[in-house]
């Protein structure tokens, strides 16, 4: 908006007096010429990155993004070589030599030689500064574990241990870690302290490949940092790698540091979650400084849970407060398979509340999901930001009172050149807060140059690239006085067919969607602002925009200033089947048993729907049942 009058100035000489009526608006102490000019070149050296080098058409020129920084992207190098060496010689899973120490190890090995459990046995007490290699003889072998003892390996405790499975140099596994009774031992390799790495092994047959977490259940204000897994090969496994902060049940006051986290070129075949980050039944903790690059998951769901390619969790379950995550870079990871979520962040769940993630990177991701079954209550997501997920019966319906999730946030999230495919529920969702949930926020989110494909099924939710809710209810939990802000939508490519007839295709389904409150009755006062939808090309068999106030009971709801510029929709949606057809814009007030809310201060400017600049549909009220909802919208030119 705060370009508007400079750039009206492009058009016929009827509009002048519409744009220096926007001028003095705008700018009180107007700019002379050249001063103007100077200021059009700065914003636009500003605002290229933005768009990724590609020049924005005159009449389009810098839409209010003048600040926007781009991401850093470097990606840490790794050492692979560190302090004493221990060369493990056989694959026995047993203890026979001395593991007082590492020097009483490599002098009295045991008559057959060393083996894995007995070296990290040994660094475990005599910590120091070591590295564990594989003799040239072992290539290809398997170590079972657990066979002759019952147990896990042995957590690393004694940090700064360097575990490398790569014989010959060519980062590839030559070592395979293996549950000697598949699940019976629940993990493949325990983390629980700092500077440790783990790589090039291969790691099969257990609940969790690689698990991260506190030294024992009373660490509390500890830090644990520098932990690296890289080049693992992780199979028949439920989860992958996962951080998992607190205990498992009850919440603790923890205070731990989890810093300078490194994730990467891993290939995990898992049946629930690749990667999570879970600071649940934790107080206090804070990760920092994570990434997470060039991991390719493959999920294959088969079990009545929810899965995740990757999930970044900031606080769950009651009581579970306070929590932060920041500094989170995501890029270069392929998803595949049918996770019910490819990438989430979420930042208070199931009654947690005062949780923050604070600074997130997810770019050049891609997420093709497949083997869609359609068993999650709203279809596969690509990309999901959620704030106060939930309270505390979705969990435990008998637990009393039931506790909200309340002023958790999520802010600073780039999200930029992702691909994502075959969802049949949302390609990216912004969730500012659901089933009962208050103040939470989320803020400050850029959404650019992602692409969205998929065949839209016939299925009784809505479908949509992109989605933007404030609040969305539950039955009789009203979900209240949350808020979605400042938020750029721009340069995306959207391709939304249809996949086999949709007779009952959902009235809010879109390629991009800004709903204020939806998904069930009973969401009131919460808001939208602030949101730029600019430059982004839709093909799509739903209309291109859909803005809506609310959707059923729900009552105050406001989405404004909204700014709608420069969009191509390529044809007139054909579903849903609406009389009269809607537009491939479209601007709700509300549809049923709803009142007093708004859609206002809507800004359209330049788009081309199926070769009409600005055509829309405007439907305050859509059922009889929704009165006095507002829609106020304004089109230049």
């Amino acid at each position: 908006m705060q370009r508007l009058g400079q750039f009206l100035s492009f058009f016929v000489p009827m509009l002048v007096l519409v744009t220096l009526a926007l001028v003095v608006y705008m700018f009180p102490s107007s700019m002379n010429a050249s001063a103007e000019s100077q200021q059009n070149q700065d914003d636009q050296e500003l605002f290229l990155p933005l768009v990724l080098n590609k020049p924005w058409p005159s009449e389009c020129y810098a839409p209010g993004t003048e600040y926007y920084q781009p991401p850093s992207m470097e990606i840490p190098n790794i050492s692979l070589q560190q302090g004493t060496t221990i060369t493990v010689t056989n694959n026995a899973d047993i203890i026979n030599g001395n593991v007082s120490s590492v020097d009483d190890l490599l002098v009295n090995p045991g008559p057959d030689g060393i083996a894995l459990r007995e070296a990290i046995e040994a660094t475990n007490n005599d910590p120091g500064e070591y590295t564990i290699l594989f003799a040239a003889h072992l290539d290809g072998t398997t170590i079972y574990t657990g066979g002759t003892n019952n147990q896990d390996l042995p957590p690393l405790l004694g940090g700064s241990l360097i575990i490398n499975g790569d014989i010959d140099g060519d980062l590839v596994p030559d070592i395979t870690i293996a549950n000697a009774s598949t699940f019976s031992y629940p993990f493949g390799f325990k983390v629980q302290s700092s500077y440790n790495t783990l790589h090039a092994l291969k790691i099969e047959g257990y609940f969790t490949g690689v698990m991260i977490k506190p030294t024992n259940t009373t660490t509390t204000d500890t830090t644990f940092r520098g932990i690296t897994v890289s080049n693992l090969l992780i199979s028949d496994v439920l989860v992958g790698i996962n951080l998992h902060a607190g205990p498992d049940e009850g919440a603790r006051a923890s205070g731990n540091h989890w810093k300078d986290i490194l994730l990467i070129n891993n290939d995990l075949d898992v049946e629930q979650d690749g990667i999570t980050f879970h600071l649940n039944h934790t107080i206090g903790d804070h990760v920092d400084n994570v990434t997470i690059a060039d991991n390719s998951i493959h999920v294959s769901q088969n079990i009545n849970s929810a899965s995740f390619g990757i999930q970044l969790m900031a606080g769950f379950w009651v009581g579970s407060n306070n929590n932060l995550v920041t500094n989170i870079t995501l890029t270069h990871n392929i998803i595949l398979g049918n996770p019910d979520q490819g990438i989430v962040l979420m930042a208070g769940a199931v009654g947690a509340s005062g949780n923050v993630i604070d600074g997130a990177v997810i770019r050049d991701n891609e997420i093709l999901i497949s083997e869609t079954n359609w068993a999650y209550e709203a279809g596969k997501l690509g990309i999901d930001l959620i704030t106060g997920d939930a309270a505390t019966d979705y969990i435990d319906p008998g637990y009393e009172p039931i506790i909200y999730p309340e002023y958790n946030v999520i802010r600073n999230v780039d999200i930029i050149g992702n691909r994502i495919e075959g969802f049949d529920g949302r390609g990216i969702q912004m969730m500012g807060g659901c089933c009962g949930a208050r103040y939470n926020t989320i803020e400050n989110v850029n959404i650019l140059n992602n692409r969205f494909a998929t065949l839209i099924p016939d299925v009784s939710y809505d479908v949509t690239g992109i989605l933007v809710r404030s609040g969305d209810a539950r039955a009789d939990h009203p979900t209240s006085e949350n808020l979605v802000s400042n938020v750029i939508i721009q340069d995306n490519t959207f391709s939304l067919g249809k996949r086999y007839i949709l007779p009952d295709t959902h009235f809010t389904a879109a390629a991009i969607s800004v709903s204020g409150a939806g998904g069930g009755p009973g969401a009131d006062r919460n808001q939208i602002r602030d949101i730029w939808i600019s430059l982004n090309r839709i093909d799509s068999i739903v209309p291109g925009v859909h803005l809506i106030g609310a959707w059923e009971n729900s009552t105050q709801n406001v989405v404004s200033t909204m700014n709608i510029y420069c969009n191509t929709i390529a044809s007139a949606p054909i579903y849903p089947v609406f009389e009269p057809p809607l537009k491939g814009i479209v601007l709700t007030g509300a549809i049923r048993n709803s009142s007093l809310n708004r859609v206002e201060n809507i800004s359209l400017f330049h788009n081309n729907v199926a070769g009409i600049w600005n055509d829309l549909t405007v439907i305050p009220n859509v059922e009889s049942s929704a009165i006095n909802n507002i829609v106020t919208y304004t089109i230049y030119p």
